[in-house]
């Protein structure tokens, strides 16, 4: 069976058996992720993403904490400029 080198990149998933083909491909920003024995790049790269379980990246809770108070603010500031200071700008 040939071997496979896994390259990802963000969401990007890709498998060469090329040694030129993967160094071109980590010159463009791709890490190799490992070596797999398959029939096709297609088996490969399914056998990658079996074993291969990334966790996202949360925010941490001071931060949501902070952006759900600023947004707050910002809304109830744009009500507050749309609907009291806008028509008291135009009284006659």
């Amino acid at each position: 069976m040939p071997t496979y080198t896994v390259l990802k990149r963000d969401d990007l998933v890709r498998a060469e058996q090329d040694s030129d083909a993967i160094q071109q491909w980590t010159l463009c920003g791709y890490e190799k992720m490992g070596q797999f024995d398959a029939q096709d790049a297609d088996q490969a790269i399914a056998q990658f993403r079996a074993g291969y379980h990334e966790t996202k990246p949360s925010k941490p809770l001071g931060l949501r904490w902070m952006i759900w108070v600023f947004g707050s603010f910002a809304i109830v500031w744009f009500l507050f400029v749309l609907f009291y200071m806008l028509p008291s700008a135009f009284q006659d």
